[in-house]
Formats: structure tokens, sequence, C-alpha cells
């Protein structure tokens, strides 16, 4: 045989050669035929899975159950149905995670994206399967507000990646995420070094990924007070991302997003309006006339630009009922992307009512409000509005410690982040404490101006802010004249709502030059009440500084005019911090001695 097969060998080899490829090609069908009728197998039990989920809807039903009772109803049949199925049972878990995210109802998602990751880690899945489903439980908990657990996720998602792939670029890109959220800035720093690194330098064609780490990079420049470095790199990040995948992606809009959240915090206000409604109008495009996240957006704009931009603000009224429309869609649907928009929406409400000086409705609005947001993690604290709002609403309302007390530790875990927007909490603790009569305290909390290229004019509306308060504790501790050479110019003023709250006019009274001062709160007065509510403490106390200043020209009947109209505005609150009554009692002391009234019934 051996003999045989040496001589023949090349017409053996070639007789041999189907055969070997009809033995192959049945191996293969073998094969294929187990593959296909495992997927019929899978596909018949996916079938009955998704008839069982539906028959809420069947005969006998009262009618047709809501999308999230038949998911809820499906998603518990998932464990039983396909336990000896893990693989199937992961994916299923996977697929409802994603559903309820669709549904804003990001509770339930990270529910399943958890019970995905076990299953998967239980049943000894590939590493880079239970890094995948790592990495979308640590977005569900980011999304809920979880930085903490969300960054520890996205690390053993990156461990369980293999180096240079996509899912490894995304896992860093979620850590960038969750150290952003907790303003975590040296290791931000470092993890985007990495993220470059892994990404390539100069002559990478650029990709989603490199827009993605500029906008992490825009984060970066922010948390560490850079605000044109910011502004510039999420411009950039928008730019890059649309050029790659078109301006209605999902990345683009979430990118621009970033970007107008990031000009509304800087109050960059003309750009904010611009973006926030072409942002509006794109949703609105996308998603129908009643898209949910244009809702809540449309409330976000609305609020901020009542609060910030007296020029081309809606009224109140038109303002309310514009926030009140929105405000059903986001509570009755959710919103996407953002896990607690019925709280913000209240927020939202309660700050439109508190930039009209209503601070009644807006207190019960913004405690509710803020208790759910803060309770998601302590780097809610870090919002430099979220709190700080709230707060505000009880020392107006004359609960100082309640008010300072969300200050003080605020501001604590601001400065030990690093964060560029401690300075603006400080100066707020800083004015209640001057409020309550602690001036000099006060003063020594906010420290020294600081010196500014081109004076406090050139400086951006934060810095004109902490400015007037500067002034207004150095006006409270008598010393007007230093108040006065301290105010920025009543120009640069103009990029604030509520100007200069009276302050120049009342400076310039105390003084000694009164004519001036009338002058300046009348002009003040004119402008604000009627942008106001008629109950405003604010404008009450700056009434009740006019009628002084007035009676120290002698004219009584406008003293006493004033002092009627600021009294009547205090009747209209229930309560109010006795900082803003203070005026209107010296004045009505004035009043009431003789030598003033000598003419004059009251």
């Amino acid at each position: 045989v051996g003999k045989f097969v040496r001589r023949t060998r090349r017409g053996l080899a070639l007789a041999a050669a189907p055969l070997v490829a009809i033995a192959v090609a049945g191996v293969l069908s073998v094969e294929q035929a187990r593959e296909a009728n495992l997927a019929a197998a899978r596909a018949s039990e996916v079938k009955d899975f998704v008839l069982a989920t539906f028959r809420l809807d069947g005969p006998g039903a009262s009618g047709p159950a809501p999308r999230e009772l038949l998911l809820e109803h499906g998603a518990r049949l998932i464990d039983a149905r396909f336990d000896a199925q893990p693989a199937l049972q992961a994916e299923l878990h996977g697929v409802v995670s994603g559903l309820f995210d669709e549904l804003a109802r990001f509770e339930m998602a990270e529910r399943h994206a958890v019970r995905r990751l076990q299953v998967l880690t239980g049943s000894g899945a590939p590493a880079a399967e239970q890094a995948a489903a790592a990495l979308s439980v640590s977005r569900a908990q980011l999304r809920l507000g979880r930085a903490e657990p969300a960054e520890a996720l996205a690390s053993q998602a990156l461990a369980g990646s293999e180096p240079g792939s996509r899912l490894a670029v995304a896992a860093r890109l979620q850590r960038v995420a969750a150290l952003a959220a907790q303003a975590k800035v040296p290791a931000l720093a470092e993890e985007l070094d990495r993220l470059d690194a892994e990404l390539g330098g100069a002559g990478v064609s650029p990709t989603i990924e490199h827009a993605l780490a500029l906008s992490g990079r825009a984060a970066l420049a922010s948390l560490s007070g850079q605000a044109e470095r910011s502004v510039a790199l999420a411009s950039q990040a928008v730019a890059q991302a649309t050029a790659i995948e078109g301006a209605a992606s999902p990345h683009v809009l979430n990118l621009r997003w970033n970007l107008w959240r990031m000009l509304i915090g800087l109050r960059r206000v003309a750009p904010a309006r611009d973006l926030g409604s072409a942002i509006i109008a794109d949703l609105r495009l996308l998603g129908g006339p009643r898209d949910p996240t244009a809702a809540f957006a449309e409330i976000y704009a609305t609020a901020f630009e009542f609060a910030n931009d007296p020029e081309h603000r809606l009224s109140f009224d038109a303002a309310e009922a514009l926030i009140l429309a929105n405000r059903g869609i986001v509570q009755a649907r959710g919103c996407r992307g953002i896990a607690d928009a019925a709280a913000w929406s209240d927020y939202f409400l309660g700050w439109l009512y508190a930039s009209w000086h209503d601070f009644e409705r807006a207190e019960p609005l913004l405690s509710r409000a803020t208790e759910r947001i803060v309770s998601a993690g302590e780097q809610a604290m870090l919002i430099p509005y979220a709190p700080r709002l709230a707060a505000w609403t009880w020392i107006v309302r004359g609960e100082h410690a309640r008010g300072d007390a969300v200050l003080r530790r605020q501001l604590d875990l601001m400065q030990r982040q690093h964060s560029p927007f401690a300075e603006r909490t400080q100066a707020g603790l800083a004015f209640s404490i001057g409020m309550q009569g602690r001036v000099v305290e006060a003063l020594g909390l906010l420290g020294p101006a600081p010196a500014m290229p081109g004076g406090i004019d050139g400086a951006d509306p934060r810095a004109l802010e902490i400015g007037l308060i500067r002034a207004a504790l150095l006006a409270d501790n008598g010393q007007a004249a230093l108040a006065l050479s301290g105010l920025p110019s009543t120009q640069s003023l103009r990029s604030l709502a509520g100007a200069d709250g009276g302050l120049r006019g009342a400076a310039l009274c105390a003084s000694g030059r009164a004519a001036e001062g009338l002058e300046a709160l009348d002009a003040y007065l004119a402008a604000e009440s009627p942008r106001r509510s008629p109950a405003s403490p604010f404008i009450a106390r700056t009434r009740a500084i006019q009628g002084a200043c007035a009676l120290s020209l002698g004219d009584v009947h406008r003293a006493l005019s004033a002092a009627r109209l600021s009294r009547q505005a205090f009747q209209q609150q229930s309560t109010v911090s006795a900082y803003f009554k203070q005026p209107l009692e010296r004045l009505e002391g004035a009043l009431a001695r003789p030598t003033s009234v000598a003419s004059v019934q009251p």
C-alpha cells in the first residue's frame, strides 16, 4: 500500500480534494444547522416571552396597559423564564434597561443594568462582556447622580477591556465624566492625558471619541476657573462632532447642551439665549411639539432669562404660563437623560418666583426640589446655584441659621474640591452674616477686593455681583464713601438683572449727597418696581431708604408716601428678615417725631 501511494501520490491527492471539500462542507452544514436550530429555538422563546409580556393587553383586559406597566410585567419574567440560559437572560436585562432609560425610568434602568452584570459575572461570561455590562451600570448610576460608584464601575470596565479597544476608550470617557461630576480636578487631568494617549495625537483622523475628549477638557477648564478656555473647548467639541456625525446626532445634541449649561453657569446671557433657542427648536423638530426634553429646556431657558436678561425676558405672567405648561409635560412624561427632571422643573419654577421676589411661593418649591436633588449625592452640592438659591429664600424670609448652614456646607465642599464657584457662595454667606448685624465678621469672611485687569467694570457678571455685595456690606458698616468708590459703573451693571439694587442711591444719601442719591433711587425704583412682585422685600426696603433721603431734604410728604408703600409691601409677607424692615422702622420713627411732621397730618 505504501509503494502504491508513493507511486500515485499526485493522483490520489487530486482525487481526495473533492472528498475533503465535501467532508468540510458536511461539517459546516451540521454546525450551521445546529446554530440555526439554536437561533430558531431562542427566537421562539423570546417570542413566547414577548407574548407573555403583552398578555396584560389581551382579552378580558380593562383597557390598554401603559408601556411602563407592560415593561415592568415582562421584566419580572426574565429571571424565572431564562434561568437556565444566562446569556439570553443577561441580554434581555440589558434590553429592558435600555427601554426603561428611554422612558426616563432611571431607577429601573439601573436595576436591570445591575442584574445583567450579576448574571454575566455569575455565569463566567468573557471579560469583555462583563466590562460592557459594568460600563452600562456606570452610565445608569451617573445619570442618577451617583458619581462615586459610577467612577468605580467605569474603572472595573476599563480593567476588563482590551487595551486600545473602543470599549476601553468608552470606559475611560466614562471615568472622565464621573470624575468631572465630582470636581476631582487632578485625577480628571490625569485621566484626560491617558485618554489622549490612547486616541493618538496629530495626524490621526478625528473620531467622535476625540470630540467627547475635548468636552472633557472643557469641563476641566471650567472646574479650574478658566472660563474662556472652557467655552472655546466646548465649542470646538460641538464643531468637531457635528462634522463627524451631523447636527441631528445624539452626541452633538448632548455636547451642545453641555456648552449651553456652561454659558448659563458663566452668565453669558446673549450666547446662552441664542444657543438655547436653537437647541429647543432642534429638539422639537426631532421629537415633535410636545417633546419632553424640549419642554425641560424651555423651562430652564425661561427661568434663566427672566433672572438674568432684563432687556429680552418675557413678562412675569407670560414666563410663569410658559413654565407651567412645559412643567406639566415634563412631570407627565419625564425627560430623556435627566433623572430628576420633575424636581428640576419645580426648582426652575421656584427660581422664577424668587427672581420676581415672590419668596412666599418660591420657598416651598425650592425647598422640596433641592431636597430631592441633593439627596442624589454630595456632588449635587457642587452645582453652583442649586442649594444656594433655596438657602437664599430661607435667608430672605428670616431663617438665617437654616440658610447659612446650607451655604457653609456647600462652601466647605467647594473649597475642598477647588471649585471656581466657591467665591460666590462665600459672598452669599458673608451677605447673610452682614444682614444679621455682624458686618465686620462678614467683611472679614469676604476678604479684600481682588485686583482685576481693567478694574471691576471689565469683570464678568459673577465678579460684579460679588463687588456689589462687598459695597453693600461697607455701606452697612457706615463706610458709604468707600462703598461708592468700589461700586461698578452704571453701564457695566446693566448686564445684571436688578442693576445695583438701589445701592448707589443709598450710599449717596448716606454720604451727604441726598439730592443725587434721591435722583438715583427714583431712577432705580422706576425701572425695577414693574419687574418685581408688589410684595418684594428688596423694593420695600429701598422705598424706605428713598423716604429717609427725601425727609433729609425736608420733603415730608414724599417721605410719608414712601413709608406707606413700604409698609403695604411688608404686610403682604407672612415673614421676612428683620434686615429689610430696619430702614422703614427708622423712617417711621423719624416721622413720628413732631418736628418732622409739624404741618402734616399722618
